[in-house]
């Protein structure tokens, strides 16, 4: 008799443990899921900086472009003024001297103007192909800017909207968590009053 009342309580006990693990285990799941929804917000939070962190530095290295090369340009459009500036005034002596009376002296003289102006021009076109590469790389820096601009403004909403799953999520993980321990929600108690 006392080994049937003893199993018979035994049993009762272990109906009753499995049951309360069956609400556990239900509310295990129901939170793993709501830490889920936290961690894939997270996700795509951290996601969404990254996106921002890249449009930063498309602005950052074309504003850094965009100046160095200004400045280089500066000193090329000056040195370009300057061999203007020589080019003329030398050449104005050979020019006079191939007007002279003596023809050797003459020809002699247009020989000379023919390499000063070979000289000119081809130091003119490096200075050229130096400008078509300062250019080409300010006109760089000009597109990764406004390329961080455009791509600034969709990654700031796709970070307000990460922000804002993420409080929701989190939100709704410390509501279920708080129905779980049986504490009363705060909408429930609002409610009341």
């Amino acid at each position: 008799m006392k080994r049937h009342l003893l199993i018979l309580v035994s049993l009762t006990l272990t109906i009753a443990a499995i049951g309360q693990n069956t609400i556990s285990s239900k509310d295990s799941a129901k939170l793993a899921k709501l830490e889920n929804y936290v961690v894939r917000a997270e996700a795509k939070m951290a996601k969404a900086e990254v996106k921002m962190a890249y449009a930063d530095s498309l602005i950052e290295s074309g504003t850094t472009l965009i100046e160095e090369n200004d400045a280089l340009l500066d000193k090329l459009y000056d040195e370009i003024k300057q061999l203007d500036g020589t080019y003329k005034g030398e050449r104005k002596p050979l020019e006079k001297a191939t007007k002279t009376k003596d023809r050797d002296d003459a020809r002699q003289a247009a020989t000379e103007l023919k390499a000063f102006d070979a000289k000119y021009k081809a130091d003119a076109k490096v200075l050229t192909t130096k400008e078509k590469v300062l250019l080409k790389l300010m006109s760089k820096g000009e597109s990764n800017f406004t390329k961080g601009k455009t791509y600034k403004k969709t990654a700031k909403t796709a970070v307000k909207e990460a922000q804002k799953a993420l409080d929701e999520a989190q939100k709704n993980l410390n509501e279920g968590k708080a129905e779980i321990e049986g504490e009363p929600e705060e909408k429930k108690s609002k409610k009341k009053k």
